[in-house]
């Protein structure tokens, strides 16, 4: 049981209502100034025992939510490489396709925008 006080300053009242309600609830007492209340032994126990509880849930939520933030890190991480190997395999196709059109006919193909804008990046293909 638990009894809440006003604030108690007097550390003889404390200690004696302390004692007496030690005497009368055959367990010992104290006062706890951060609840401003008597508690007992038993009582302290629960409380250390639910704020270890409740420490050892938030640090197991503090792990599974960086596990999420690196999955999902992982995740955007291999749809950037996916999305690149797409680029550079449509850029190699559009590559070989502007060259074998050069070879064929270099005028159209660097007024070919497409081809062009390859060329200003790449340069023109050896002849």
């Amino acid at each position: 049981m638990m009894l809440r006080f006003n604030v108690i300053y007097d550390t003889k009242n404390r200690k004696a209502i302390s004692e007496c309600l030690t005497f009368a609830m055959e367990e010992q007492y104290f006062y706890d100034p951060l609840s401003a209340s008597f508690m007992s032994t038993s009582e302290m126990e629960n409380r250390a025992e639910t704020y270890a509880k409740r420490e050892e849930e938030q640090e197991q939520e503090r792990k599974m939510q960086a596990e999420i933030a690196a999955s999902a890190a992982e995740f955007e991480q291999h749809r950037r490489e996916q999305e690149s190997a797409k680029r550079r395999a449509v850029w190699l196709r559009v590559s070989e396709a502007c060259g074998r059109l050069y070879k064929k006919r270099p005028d159209e193909t660097v007024t070919n925008r497409i081809c062009l804008d390859l060329f200003l990046a790449t340069g023109l293909p050896d002849d």
